[in-house]
């Protein structure tokens, strides 16, 4: 059976555009966690009216998170409606990411 794709469809392209909007969810993520949340006690003091995290950016984060792990679902699934032929194959963005944001949600809880 002759091939006759021509290039990605429309399922191929929101895959792709899952892909980039996640990492760019991850990288904002965790830009924020790194600047609000110092590691050490005389980081926050190098900074001068530095409260640490307050609510906002609790909430903000966890919000990232929980639409991460939506957009990586619906990836997942996105990808397994496209598996029809065997050159198909399974992304590891939407699986990575989805299961660094569950692993942070639940990190996050605790």
């Amino acid at each position: 059976m002759k091939n006759r794709r021509l290039g990605p469809d429309t399922i191929m392209n929101i895959i792709s555009g899952i892909s980039i909007v996640s990492w760019i969810i991850l990288g904002a993520t965790f830009i924020m966690v790194a600047v609000t949340n110092p590691t050490s006690p005389t980081m926050a003091a190098g900074r001068p009216g530095f409260q640490g995290a307050g609510t906002w950016t609790t909430s903000a984060i966890y919000g990232l998170l929980v639409f991460l792990l939506i957009l990586s679902i619906s990836g997942i699934l996105f990808n397994m409606l496209r598996m029809k032929r065997k050159s198909d194959k399974m992304r590891l963005t939407p699986i990575f990411s989805g299961i660094l944001s569950a692993f942070a949600l639940i990190l996050m809880s605790i």
